[in-house]
């Protein structure tokens, strides 16, 4: 009698029988004992069952108890075990790729994912490459589907989570490559199965998404990273990192100090995503303006830049001979560089390629979304409707990327005019980047940084300045390289220079992180 459970069955009369707390309590207890003692074949078995309660209560219109449910199971799984669980929920996700319209299976799916990802409890032995390579798979078909899809932002939060398990040091660096890898062939293609209307909207949100996508996954594995400092009673000051949103792209301050126990997302794979900068979609030129000032303060390598205790060089000698010969960083600069200077002067963006519908005004309606061939051009036409297409820039040699940087610049006019396609925003992002590039990279930045700016006071010398348009562009660049050489005067603290910056005021454009 003192064992005996309590009775989920029939009340009996006569019997005041257990309360619903007790009932409760017995059917989590019989539960708990079940995936205790389950293997992953069996635990398997187990979300099977639940999937199909949930269908035949509607269960799924709960999203709370979902999340809560789907916790405790990974939790009260045994411990090498409990990857199945998070594997089974993708796996249901994907099974429902093809529903066209966003259901409560599909919401509360997403976010079970998310909440098993963000718990403390450890998943050893989890896939996460197959994970997200699963969950880029869902994110493009739900894109086909319908660009604007209300469920990419939960499938964002879902590949952000994954930086919550970072269980070897190159696991952020594997799934950096993944989704830089696909980000760059959605870049060159499309979406794949993506309908001709729909081609431009649908290649946009892809690339939004992925690159949001990336930086929620360095943002969480950071935050993931501070909390295990914090935890261990770790007297290093962790970094700032706010927790990841959708599409909304933050700055933040990395402190040095922290010593990361990962290793960052290469700048020669970066590098391939650059070309973004002089895309014909004003929306993606915004975010991943904001991406790249995001990656050079957190993700670039800063080690050779040589500071003294307030973080500035102490003299331009004693920097430069600490300055590693990397050739990779050399080569990203340049790169970057070469794309600010041709967004800041061509009067066509993007880049031609034969499944690009007519072009189009950019989603800012200042200027024409044109098309500027690159080296790929006659391949992108040539090789229409093949398999080796989507492979066309992805496993472009670094040689053919220079040269693709090079024959853009060769088209750009020598000077500024009011055909020229950068908006206002456009300057005001390239000043937040350029700014950024000082700051947090005062030797390199300046090595590689001022022959650009010579460059570009070059280039604003139009011909003629009596057309208002072409004169707001010329006053804007040269306040962007008068602002930018006030900040080379601040951190090599030099007064001559700071004194003659100051003397020249324009009115024009604001960084964009203020």
């Amino acid at each position: 009698m003192e064992r005996r459970a309590a009775s989920i069955h029939v009340h009996i009369d006569g019997d005041s029988g257990p309360s619903i707390v007790d009932v409760a309590n017995a059917s989590l207890r019989a539960l708990f004992a079940l995936l205790e003692h389950s293997n992953g074949a069996q635990l398997g078995h187990i979300m099977r069952a639940v999937f199909g309660s949930l269908d035949q209560l509607n269960g799924w219109s709960k999203i709370e108890h979902c999340c809560w449910f789907a916790q405790k199971v990974s939790e009260w799984a045994q411990y090498q075990y409990r990857y199945a669980v998070p594997t089974w929920l993708v796996e249901r996700l994907l099974e429902s790729q093809d529903i066209p319209a966003t259901t409560s299976l599909h919401n509360a799916l997403a976010a079970m994912v998310t909440a098993v990802f963000n718990s403390p409890v450890p998943l050893v032995n989890l896939s996460t490459s197959d994970i997200i390579s699963n969950l880029m798979t869902l994110l493009l078909r739900r894109i086909t589907l319908d660009p604007e899809d209300p469920l990419l932002p939960a499938l964002v939060d879902c590949i952000a989570s994954l930086g919550s398990h970072v269980y070897y040091s190159d696991q952020i660096h594997d799934l950096g490559m993944e989704l830089v890898g696909r980000l760059v062939i959605v870049d060159a293609q499309g979406v794949p199965g993506s309908r001709k209307a729909d081609y431009v909207q649908s290649r946009s949100q892809a690339i939004r998404c992925l690159l949001a996508g990336l930086l929620g996954l360095i943002r969480t594995a950071d935050k993931n990273e501070a909390t295990k400092a914090i935890a261990g009673n770790n007297e290093v000051k962790p970094r700032h990192i706010s927790a990841p949103n959708a599409l909304t792209l933050d700055n933040h301050t990395r402190d040095d100090r922290v010593q990361a126990r990962r290793t960052n997302v290469p700048i020669d794979l970066w590098r391939d995503t650059l070309s973004i900068l002089c895309d014909a979609d004003y929306s993606l030129r915004a975010d991943y303006s904001e991406a790249l000032v995001f990656y050079l303060i957190n993700e670039f390598p800063k080690k050779g830049e040589y500071t003294n205790v307030d973080g500035i060089p102490a003299t331009f000698t004693q920097a430069t001979n600490t300055v590693p010969q990397g050739e990779f960083v050399t080569k990203f600069l340049n790169a970057m560089h070469s794309y600010i200077y041709i967004l800041a002067t061509t009067p066509c963006l993007g880049y031609a390629s034969s499944s690009t519908p007519t072009p189009e005004h950019s989603a800012n309606g200042d200027s024409p979304a044109n098309t500027l061939p690159t080296s790929g051009s006659s391949e992108h036409r040539h090789s229409h409707g093949s398999g080796r297409r989507s492979l066309t820039l992805a496993a472009a040699p670094r040689s053919r990327k220079s040269s693709a940087i090079q024959r853009l610049l060769d088209r750009v006019p020598h000077n500024v005019s009011k055909s020229t396609s950068a908006s206002a925003s456009d300057y005001a992002h390239i000043l937040d980047i350029l700014t950024t590039v000082h700051e947090q990279l005062p030797v390199r930045g300046l090595l590689t940084g001022v022959p650009m700016l010579l460059a570009l006071e070059s280039a604003a010398n139009a011909d003629d300045m009596d057309d208002q348009v072409t004169w707001q562009r010329v006053m804007a660049i040269k306040e962007i390289t008068t602002r930018v050489w006030s900040t080379i005067a601040n951190v090599w603290d030099c007064p001559e220079l700071l004194e003659i910056t100051n003397q020249v005021c324009f009115p024009f454009v604001t960084r964009a992180s203020s």
